[in-house]
């Protein structure tokens, strides 16, 4: 069952019955932060959930504006401590039903006369408060009407609002608007331009209180006034939180929010990660589970793995020191909960370490996180890393299986084509009978085969995997390629001659590219597909990499077969009236692989392809004069002498 935030709440609500207020809220808001950040949907939680998560807390009316950059509670409702009415209390009323008839500069009037009347009441924070909403709303009011944002007008109303909060913060002795008067200046600094100012402000009011409740209303403020930030303002909010007197709970706040919170630069992120580096050392903030997880989470997504992965793994130290199983009986939700963060932990971890070339580790990280129970937010990213270091482990019949699971089909076709071999393709069907795929698989088989000349093995496998296919179009190109081997194997007598030798290298010669890839993995052909997985400029691990791609290329390429068997003839069969048509043949084959595929021409100038062919010519030319292919090889000789060199390439085997 999936948890929800309305589950979450209920689970909270059973926790205040058995723990004291603070304790629930704090258990029930670390939940919360663990479903917000592995389900990745942001922290605005709905109000509905914030009320129930905080039975005890007065459940305030929540209006706002669509068009404001920020949310906002417009009005109070909280008592400031006045036990009975009082004429002061009145008229403080009446004030607040201006406001709520939008007569917004007749209620600021009116707060300054109550003031000039009673400048230490015990009103006086709540009624600077009301001044300073009503501020606001004229100097949005006045943009709303198409003034300008830099307005004088407007900017004067944002300017009076700050200094009524202030004045605020100044007589709320008792901390009871801290939170609200904090949340309200982050949006009026905002309007002002003042971002970093803002910035402190959101933070001020989403520090928790002793008892470790939050307000997530301030959150989305929060993502609004990151969107104007620049670096200047990312350094400047650093500096005012690094001062010696700022609350060490702001700290928390500014990295366990700002993870998603932030405008997503590239810039802002790397002053944000060595601002971090700074704080991890910082002995007075206590480092929550969460947010270790979340520290973790950036820098893998700035590619500081090394540091991804120490901070995973303090994570999940954290997570099992805070959490242990036997604290959590009967807590389903919070057990899932935890969990979650464990399977993220250990996504971030086993990723960082795929990229750190950790492969046994990161192979158990990956698998310790596809066994947690679904649905996993990056169960797609940790089955194609698991896939990759499979196939770099040679373990080929899991990493087919990961390939499959992600409808990766180049990719299974690359392993069965390219890097397996009949026997093992055998016995991974041996060991899956009834895998949906197995016509196609024994069909491949039989390719192995027919590409190595075992004719017989070939069609026994033929045989068996044709008539199982269930595609139409499948079958029909399986068909056709087996008639075609079929017609190439009547060509192979067991006892070679020169005459079958030319006439098998005639057969490749004319097939072009049709012949010997597979067709129903690569239907539309795998040039392009195996080079870019397998070619070896890019350095592969070993020097059997370079072999197996030769190999590969050179058994599937019918040119590069067709000069394989001219030359042939004319090494064993030097005195044959065809060794002048071979060698000619195979100097023309030579020519046309230098612009066969970006494979061959990576070989044709590693080799001097234009040059080998310009040689055979030459043979034909000087050795045969008289023959009728004599002058046709002196064209072609000149030709091949003028085409234009092209550089050796740098990693040529």
């Amino acid at each position: 069952m999936n948890l929800t935030r309305r589950a979450i709440a209920g689970t909270a609500l059973l926790l205040g019955g058995l723990l004291t207020e603070g304790a629930a809220n704090a258990c029930a808001w670390e939940m919360l932060d663990s479903v917000r950040f592995t389900t990745n949907r942001g922290y605005d939680a709905p109000y509905d959930v914030v009320a129930l998560i905080s039975p005890y807390r007065e459940r305030r009316e929540l209006r706002g504006h669509s068009e404001t950059a920020v949310r906002h509670e417009p009005d109070g409702g909280v008592d400031g401590g006045v036990t009975s009415p009082t004429p002061a209390d009145s008229e403080f009323e009446k004030l607040r039903a201006l406001y709520r008839a939008g007569r917004y500069l007749d209620a600021v009037k009116g707060v300054h006369d109550l003031l000039a009347q009673s400048p230490n009441s015990a009103l006086a924070a709540r009624a600077h408060r009301l001044s300073a909403i009503a501020l606001y709303r004229l100097a949005v009011g006045a943009e709303w009407r198409g003034v300008a944002t830099g307005d004088a007008r407007a900017v004067g109303y944002l300017e009076s609002a700050v200094l009524a909060l202030v004045s605020a913060r100044r007589f709320d002795t008792a901390g009871v608007l801290r939170r609200d008067l904090a949340h309200w200046q982050c949006g009026t600094l905002a309007r002002l331009g003042r971002v970093s100012d803002a910035l402190f402000a959101c933070y001020e009011a989403l520090r928790p209180d002793q008892d470790g409740t939050y307000d997530p209303g301030v959150l989305p403020s929060l993502r609004a006034v990151w969107a104007l930030a620049r670096l200047a303002d990312e350094k400047a909010l650093q500096a005012r939180l690094e001062a010696p007197n700022v609350d060490p709970r702001l700290l928390a706040e500014y990295i366990t929010h700002t993870v998603y919170a932030r405008k997503k630069a590239a810039v802002l992120a790397k002053v944000f990660l060595s601002f971090v580096k700074r704080w991890a050392s910082d002995r007075r903030v206590e480092v929550r589970p969460w947010v270790r997880l979340r520290l973790a989470d950036l820098h893998h997504r700035a590619a500081r793995y090394s540091d991804a992965e120490a901070a995973a793994t303090r994570a999940l130290t954290a997570l099992n020191d805070a959490f242990p199983k036997s604290s959590m009986n009967g807590l389903s939700d919070l057990r899932l909960a935890v969990s979650r963060a464990r399977a993220h932990a250990l996504f971030v971890r086993g990723a960082a370490r795929l990229h750190l070339r950790e492969r046994s580790a990161a192979v158990a990280d990956l698998e310790a996180y596809l066994a947690t129970a679904r649905p996993l937010e990056h169960e797609r990213e940790a089955r194609q890393g698991l896939a990759v270091l499979y196939e770099k482990a040679g373990r080929l019949f899991a990493a087919i299986e990961e390939y499959e699971a992600l409808g990766y089909e180049a990719d299974v076709g690359f392993l069965v084509d390219f890097v397996m071999k009949p026997s093992e393709i055998a016995r991974y069907l041996a060991q899956r009978p009834n895998h949906k795929q197995r016509a196609k698989l024994r069909f491949s088989m039989g390719m192995h085969f027919a590409r190595a000349g075992k004719f017989k093995e070939a069609e026994a496998a033929f045989r068996d995997a044709v008539p199982h296919l269930v595609d139409a179009d499948d079958r029909a190109r399986a068909e056709k390629a087996v008639s075609t081997y079929r017609e190439l194997a009547a060509l192979s007598p067991a006892k070679e001659t020169d005459a079958s030798l030319y006439a098998v290298g005639a057969f490749y010669y004319h097939q072009r590219r049709r012949i010997f890839w597979n067709p129903l993995l690569w239907p539309n052909g795998a040039t392009t597909t195996v080079y870019s997985y397998a070619f070896f400029e890019d350095n592969p691990e070993d020097s059997r990499d370079h072999d197996r791609i030769r190999h590969y290329f050179e058994r599937t390429n019918p040119l590069w077969r067709a000069r394989e068997s001219f030359l042939k003839l004319v090494k064993r069969f030097p005195k044959s009236e065809l060794v002048p048509k071979a060698l000619y043949s195979a100097a023309t084959a030579t020519l046309l692989l230098t612009t066969f595929s970006s494979y061959w021409r990576y070989r044709a100038a590693c080799a001097g392809f234009a040059r080998q062919a310009r040689d055979l010519y030459q043979r034909v030319r000087e050795e045969f004069p008289k023959h009728a292919l004599a002058a046709d090889a002196r064209e072609w000789e000149e030709f091949a002498g003028k085409l234009p060199r092209s550089d050796r390439p740098r990693h040529c085997r």
